[in-house]
């Protein structure tokens, strides 16, 4: 994942997730939204894949869930989602699938990106 990211960032998250307490809240779940939807929000990436992307927000369910634990209301609205806004405004998704090398395991999200010119 590094290749994603520049130093600087991989450095900021290597030491968040060393440092980071068992007890700090989720930050996806107390992050404000930069676009909201029934289900869903957009958050800023406090980590972004900032080498390759101009914008790197992401987009996760509100509730605190394993992608295994989405109802059908969200999976209907995500499909929405991607398929309208998603679609327009951004130019990757990225899904980290790898519990090890996501920064929030057991919150399910996945990156938006556009890409650098």
């Amino acid at each position: 994942m590094s290749k994603l990211r520049t130093k600087e960032t991989s450095k900021k998250l290597k030491e968040w997730k060393v440092n980071r307490s068992a007890a700090e809240p989720c930050f996806l779940c107390t992050s404000g939204y930069l676009k909201e939807f029934n289900h869903w929000k957009i958050v800023e990436n406090r980590f972004p894949y900032d080498s390759i992307a101009e914008l790197a927000h992401i987009f996760t369910p509100k509730r605190h869930v394993l992608v295994s634990e989405l109802n059908t209301e969200e999976l209907d609205e995500l499909r929405m989602v991607k398929q309208d806004y998603i679609k327009n405004n951004y130019d990757f998704i990225i899904e980290v699938v790898n519990k090890q090398t996501m920064s929030v395991p057991d919150h399910y999200h996945m990156h938006l990106i556009v890409e650098k010119e």
